[in-house]
């Protein structure tokens, strides 16, 4: 079996706990790309970067659709 190559989470708003403890509990050499997504309202403001961000020691970035994924940051 091939290894995954990237980690890719969705969630609605109900879902941001579950997200924060699980980017909380990930080990230190956990080193694969985390792509998260969120569904949210249409004309509500994009802060899961900044969410995530206060959840994890790990680099955050919004991305974008020519964003490189490197191992070990969170998308």
């Amino acid at each position: 079996m091939k290894p995954f190559d990237i980690v890719g989470i969705g969630a609605s708003l109900g879902g941001m706990h579950a997200l924060r403890v699980l980017l909380a509990a990930l080990p230190a050499d956990f080193n694969m790309p985390i792509v998260a997504v969120q569904h949210r309202a249409k004309d509500s403001e994009p802060s899961l970067g900044r969410y995530c961000s206060l959840w994890t020691s790990r680099p955050v970035f919004e991305a974008d659709d020519k964003t490189t994924l490197v191992p070990g940051h969170v998308y």
